[in-house]
């Protein structure tokens, strides 16, 4: 019943047949001295052949089973068990089973005296027979050993863990000279010997062979040392060591052999030479060699077959030593497949066979992948298989050989047909033999279209010819060829770099070119393209040298200009009435100069030359001003529409440059529309906050002027847009158009400190939008040229003070000193620039310096420094053909300077000298007609 406790008894019998299953042999209960039999439980049957029953129904007496030869000791220990010591026995006797097989038995029973006074035995009796055999065979084999090892002619010795000399034969002694009494009673090597290399090198007690052995675990073979002596003796041996090792796996003790080197008990040299001649040549072959008998049991096998196949050395040693009553082949064979029967032939009836390959099915980790196989029958005197030798040869690395080359040639087909270069095969016919998928794609077809195909009808007669000599060329010299070319194709012409390399056939020979062509046709253009390029620049350094001739030719003309202007406005000012004809002469010469100040205007604007003049300039009214000029400029067939924002502020700009970049802005419209069209001119004010959503992260916070040009013409791609402010860019053909108006717009933009921006895309016109400061009401000091600002009146700025002025040019020296004069100052003339400071210093004060800026030894801003040093409080006012030195980096004029701008009239000359003055005087600093500078 469930949660019942089983009883005692139960468990006990449970108890009971667990014992009985699990015990090796008889346990036993019984009537003293031999029966009747009260219990027996155990491996009766299997020792005794009989069963428990008829042992315990009295059929069978267990005395009656002993050996004859045993049974009387039996009896006689029975008799004594009654009076041994502690009522115990151990005896050992045979017992014939019932089938008349022979066991040992070791009894080991004790007598017990029940209550009745009656006697009993009980006991264990184990099977021995194994372990008795197990003995005996132990002790055989180990007087076979001893008997060996003393009859062995080299020593053979054994070492314990800690050094003792266990086993010794006799020849161990008569080898190192030493008693083996002597050597098996010491604790160790004696004191005094020695091992070293036969170099006579010692060997580090760690190093010798057999504490090698003990320290690894690792046999050794064959190792020559130097036995040193106490006596001084010296013995080279041979040393063979190999460990024994106990139960736990550790090494025990060291059975070594060892020899004299040079020692050999050879009745024949010369057979025992050829003999091991032999023996080497087959086991260092190669090629695994076994020798198996005609019923398949291994007789012989060499190092390379024991590597091919990875077998253990006891499985080998197994096939050796079990003979076969007849040949049959096992599961170790199933590798054989539909070349067993082939096989079973050759033992039965002889004759060779060969197997080309063989993949061996269930193989060991290192044995071979795929081997080939010759087999060969060797027969007796009667013409009988004796015996059959097997040429085994691993033939894996040709195989992975051949996979490899396999994978190779398919990993490059691949690559070349992956590949964005075409790659083909010519052979000596001229025929196609390959072709890659972009090569054919050149083509237009598939590759299997043109393959075969003689290459001459691929390509026009000339184009095909030219490639006919490179080719040839290969073929001849078998060097490889690289050519350019320009060739057609179906999707039209592309230039070609083509390497060929030749390719040879069995022969040797080149059977065949390997080529590899790159389309190059983006270098070639690109080649092309910076060719033009550097012409464009050639033709900019032409037009920036033609800059520099024109500013000089400028300068010259301006001072002659300036004097020829200067004496006839003196002239006419002097000329007394009545005198018109003079007047008109003198008035028709002033024309003429003025138009050649135009002209050097020009001059100078074409060489960069000119001053960039800010002032602030309301962009609405330089539209509306010059829109007129433009529409001339673009034509009737394109409406200029003007979109003009009310109140749009001034900006600070060169009204000449925002010019420029309205005309170029506006012809580079024109340009973009085929026939008629729009062009509007917008503009507008907006503020960009830093924070701002939509803010250009390129157009810095601020408030602008915008500008914007707006046409409906083709419209520009985004490659075109990355490229558009690029000097030399243009889409126009060669020979209309320069490539630098919009790059020169971007420049003048940027001087600005403006931005520019463009959108655009095919189809819908372009829209150029400029982004230019505006300006908070600051007003330039200085003004155009020829144009005087305000006179300072004469009680603001007295007509009086020192002018020092110094100019190489001497009739435009002359004219200046005179005007100066005549209107009431005082003049130092210096011809020299490097003599200014001297004078100043010597006939100062003085309140002016007009000086030249371009002038041989000294320019006039050094001039201006050595001058200033002398006399600090004086006023600087320069004058050029041109304002290169004059002006800062971005155009404007420098603070703290004048300048005036040749050609001048005498007005103008005057009306800036009294500006500089005043600049620099201040009120209550009269100096009552003697000058106001300090020198």
């Amino acid at each position: 019943m469930p949660g019942r406790r089983p009883s005692r008894k139960k468990c006990l019998e449970a108890l009971f047949q667990t014992l009985e299953s699990n015990m090796h042999g008889i346990a036993f209960c019984a009537r003293y001295p031999d029966g009747p039999w009260i219990e027996l439980i155990g491996r009766v049957r299997e020792v005794t052949g009989w069963t428990r029953d008829d042992f315990l129904a009295g059929a069978v007496s267990w005395a009656g089973l002993v050996h004859p030869d045993d049974r009387e000791a039996y009896l006689a220990s029975l008799s004594a068990l009654e009076s041994a010591e502690q009522g115990c026995v151990s005896m050992e006797y045979r017992l014939v089973s019932k089938d008349g097989s022979i066991h040992w038995i070791t009894d080991r029973r004790a007598v017990r005296s029940l209550e009745d006074g009656s006697l009993f035995t009980e006991g264990l009796a184990s099977d021995s027979t194994m372990l008795k055999s197990a003995s005996e065979a132990l002790d055989k084999e180990r007087d076979l050993f001893k008997h060996i090892a003393e009859r062995s002619p080299v020593g053979i010795v054994t070492v314990s863990a800690d050094g003792r000399v266990e086993f010794m034969n006799e020849k161990a002694g008569q080898i190192i000279g030493s008693s083996r009494n002597t050597l098996l009673s010491s604790d160790g090597r004696p004191d005094g010997w020695e091992i070293r290399t036969l170099d006579g090198i010692p060997i580090p007690d760690e190093d010798e062979p057999l504490a090698r052995v003990f320290r690894t675990g690792k046999p050794v073979e064959g190792e020559r040392i130097t036995a040193c002596f106490e006596d001084g003796r010296k013995v080279a041996l041979s040393v063979n060591a190999v460990p024994v090792k106990g139960l736990d796996g550790r090494v025990e003790k060291v059975l070594a052999t060892f020899d004299r080197v040079g020692d050999r008990l050879e009745p024949d040299r010369e057979l025992l030479k050829s003999e091991q001649f032999a023996r080497a040549v087959l086991d260092e072959s190669p090629l695994g060699i076994s020798v198996r008998d005609r019923n398949g049991r291994l007789l012989f096998c060499n190092r390379a077959w024991r590597k091919i196949w990875a077998i253990p050395p006891a499985e080998v040693r197994r096939d050796m030593e079990t003979p076969r009553g007849s040949f049959r082949l096992d599961e170790r064979d199933g590798y054989l497949g539909e070349w067993a029967d082939a096989v079973r032939r050759v033992y039965e009836k002889g004759g060779t066979l060969h197997i080309p390959e063989l993949k061996p099915r269930g193989r060991r980790p290192d044995s071979a992948k795929y081997v080939s196989q010759h087999f060969y029958a060797i027969t007796d005197d009667a013409g009988n298989v004796d015996r059959v030798a097997i040429i085994t040869e691993d033939i894996t690395a040709i195989r992975d050989a051949v996979e490899a080359l396999r994978e190779s040639e398919e990993r490059y087909r691949s690559l070349a047909e992956a590949a964005q270069d075409m790659i083909f095969v010519i052979g000596r016919d001229d025929r196609v033999k390959y072709l890659n998928t972009t090569a054919a794609k050149a083509f237009g077809v598939a590759p299997g279209a043109i393959i075969g195909l003689r290459r001459a009808e691929l390509f026009d007669p000339v184009r095909s010819a030219q490639q006919l000599a490179s080719l040839e060329q290969v073929f001849r010299t078998g060097k490889p060829e690289y050519r350019e070319s320009e060739t057609e194709f179906p999707g039209g012409r592309r230039f070609l770099g083509t390497w060929l390399v030749p390719l040879q056939g069995p022969d040797g020979g080149v059977d065949s070119v390997l080529g590899l062509a790159r389309d190059i046709t983006d270098r070639i253009r690109a080649i092309r393209e910076q060719r033009d390029l550097e012409s464009r620049l050639s033709l900019a350094q032409r037009l920036e040298s033609i800059g520099r001739l024109a500013g000089g030719i400028a300068h010259d003309f301006n001072n002659l200009l300036t004097v020829i202007l200067g004496r006839a406005e003196v002239l006419q000012r002097n000329l007394p009435g009545g005198d018109e004809s003079i007047r008109e002469t003198l008035s028709e010469i002033s024309k003429a100069a003025e138009k050649a100040r135009s002209l050097t205007g020009q001059l100078l604007a074409f060489g960069r030359k000119q001053m960039f003049t800010l002032e602030s300039i309301d962009l609405n009214e330089l539209i509306s001003s010059f829109s007129t000029m433009l529409r001339r400029l673009i034509g009737e067939q394109i409406e200029v529409v003007t979109d003009l924002a009310p109140d749009l502020g001034a900006t600070r700009a060169d009204r000449s440059q925002i010019e420029q970049i309205l005309m170029n802005l506006c012809i580079n419209a024109r340009d973009a529309i085929a026939g008629t069209g729009r062009i509007i001119l917008r503009t507008s004010s907006r503020r960009i906050e830093q924070d701002c959503d939509d803010r250009d992260p390129d157009v810095p916070p601020g408030d602008y002027a915008v500008l914007s040009v707006i046409d409906n013409g083709s419209g520009m791609d985004r490659e075109t847009l990355k490229l558009v402010f690029d000097p030399f860019f243009t889409t126009k053909e060669v020979g209309k158009g320069t490539g630098l108006g919009l790059a020169m717009v971007y420049g003048i933009v940027k001087q600005h400190g403006g931005q520019i921006r463009v959108e655009s895309e095919p189809g819908c016109g372009s829209t150029f939008t400029v982004f230019l400061p505006l300006d908070r009401g600051v007003n330039l000091r200085s003004e155009s040229p020829g144009e005087p600002g305000e006179i300072p009146s004469q009680a603001s700025c007295p007509m009086t003070g020192t002018v020092l002025v110094v100019e190489d040019d001497v009739s435009l020296r002359r004219l200046m000193c005179e005007v100066f004069e005549n209107a009431g100052f005082s003049v130092i003339e210096v011809p020299r620039p490097e003599d200014a400071a001297r004078l100043a210093s010597s006939r100062g004060p003085v309140d002016l310096l007009l000086s030249d800026m371009v002038m041989p030894v000294m320019s006039g801003r050094e001039v201006s420094e050595q001058v200033l040093r002398v006399c600090p409080g004086a006023a600087v006012l320069f004058i050029s053909g041109y304002s290169g030195m004059v002006v800062s980096e971005d155009g404007a004029l420098e603070d703290g300077v004048f300048f005036l701008q040749k050609p001048f009239s005498i007005q103008t000359l005057l009306s800036r000298a009294r500006e500089a003055i005043a600049s620099v005087k201040k009120p209550g600093t009269d100096t009552g007609g003697k000058g106001g500078g300090s020198c």
